[in-house]
């Protein structure tokens, strides 16, 4: 891409003004309020300049797949500039990597990566909040809890989780 970082900005709020607007409209005919609804911009992979000119555009929600990844750019910014997002297969050795960034993790996908979470959030005083990934279609190759130990688990373990937890199918 061939363009300077302010008319970067501008193409990427530009984008994202669109997208609001759809989703606004689909949200009215849902009969759902639209401020409800949060998109994240996906920035895994993507070099700083994209991520200032993401920024400068007032983009509020950036996902990241990578925990590294996420530890990297979030320590090149002041925190109170973006909530992270992680929205990727998270292993339970790499938590540790990001856990002081991370504002939601989309990926909870077994308990012991709840408990680690939450084990490590507790120590560093921080609040994450999950999304309970719940493979409703059986099938092996897809993460996720099966449906009722997602319900039995949810409901065991949501006074211990140091979360806010909600449920993705």
């Amino acid at each position: 891409m061939n363009t300077t970082p302010l008319s970067l900005a501008t193409e990427l709020r530009s984008r994202y003004d669109s997208i609001m607007q759809s989703v606004a409209d689909t949200a009215r005919q849902a009969g759902r309020l639209p401020e409800e609804i949060r998109v994240i911009a996906v920035s895994k992979t993507q070099p700083m300049e994209i991520i200032h000119a993401a920024l400068e555009a007032q983009l509020p929600f950036l996902g990241e797949n990578y925990a590294q990844e996420l530890k990297d750019k979030a320590s090149a910014l002041p925190p109170s500039l973006v909530e992270w997002h992680f929205i990727g297969h998270l292993q339970t050795n790499k938590v540790k990597y990001a856990i002081d960034d991370f504002g939601v993790v989309h990926s909870l996908d077994r308990m012991s990566l709840a408990k680690e979470l939450s084990r490590l959030a507790v120590l560093r005083g921080v609040m994450v909040d999950v999304f309970i990934q719940v493979n409703v279609s059986g099938e092996e190759s897809k993460f996720g809890l099966e449906p009722a130990e997602a319900e039995a688990r949810s409901e065991e373990h949501t006074s211990e989780l140091q979360s806010r937890q909600y449920l993705v199918c």
